[in-house]
């Protein structure tokens, strides 16, 4: 099985060695590269994402105990990409326009990857870690 497992939270990690054992060499080199011109290699990142993405699908596809579960697995792929594609768009307006807009999209959708991955390749059962706990809130 392959390894499989944001620009501020992104680049912030180590770009010369990886925080985690789970991230391959490739994935590691074009960390590297956005941290250096992010604007001429996040692109990559993301790209390189989208094609681990696509594995760990057919990774989770794969491993379903039966056509019921293979159907939930399909249907909840199709959600998540309508949801990837309209959250990476609502990064773009919370960068209020301007030159980090797309810098945002991108960024957020790579931490939108990342997550996606690891919720197909682990099962929650099977080694989820906490979720990070979430600040109080209270309505505008």
């Amino acid at each position: 099985m392959i390894s499989l497992l944001c620009m501020a939270p992104l680049l912030g990690q180590s770009a010369t060695e990886p925080t985690d054992p789970n991230i391959d060499a490739e994935e590691t080199r074009l960390m590297k590269l956005a941290a250096s011109l992010p604007k001429a290699n996040v692109g990559n990142l993301r790209d390189y994402l989208r094609q681990k993405l696509d594995v760990a699908y057919e990774i989770a596809l794969a491993a379903a105990e039966n056509e019921e579960h293979r159907k939930a697995i399909v249907e909840a792929q199709e959600q998540w990409l309508e949801f990837y594609e309209v959250q990476r768009s609502v990064a773009g307006y919370n960068a209020q326009g301007g030159s980090m807009a797309f810098q945002a999209s991108v960024n957020e959708g790579i931490y939108h990857l990342r997550h996606r991955i690891h919720c197909l390749v682990n099962p929650f059962l099977q080694g989820w870690g906490a979720a990070p706990m979430t600040p109080a809130l209270k309505k505008p």
